[in-house]
């Protein structure tokens, strides 16, 4: 009798031990969880500081501008037929100005 007795103190005590580690336990999630949402809140804050900052800055007037801007640039095959084109017309022109002074210079 004085056995069981004896392991159920133990277990009173054990668990008296465990009450105050869950005790603990449940003050730092509480605490962790109030920290987080207070980051949250300023992680928040700052990202609506941050849209009002973008939209204060870039209207979608500016943006349609850029688009218009963007979309005159040459491609890249426009800019190739141009040089071959000013290649072509080069030489025919040396080649015509060549003809002429050699018929006009013939003995």
């Amino acid at each position: 009798m004085e056995d069981v007795i004896r392991r159920v103190s133990a277990l009173e005590k054990g668990l008296e031990k465990l009450d105050g580690k869950i005790d603990k336990l449940t003050e730092l999630v509480n605490a962790f969880g109030l920290k987080t949402s207070e980051r949250l809140g300023g992680i928040e804050s700052r990202l609506t500081g941050i849209e009002k900052t973008l939209d204060s800055k870039a209207s979608s007037a500016d943006v349609k501008l850029v688009e218009g801007k963007v979309s005159s640039i040459p491609t890249t095959w426009q800019v190739v037929g141009l040089m071959g084109a000013l290649v072509v017309g080069t030489l025919g022109g040396v080649a015509g100005l060549a003809f002429a002074l050699a018929r006009y210079l013939k003995p």
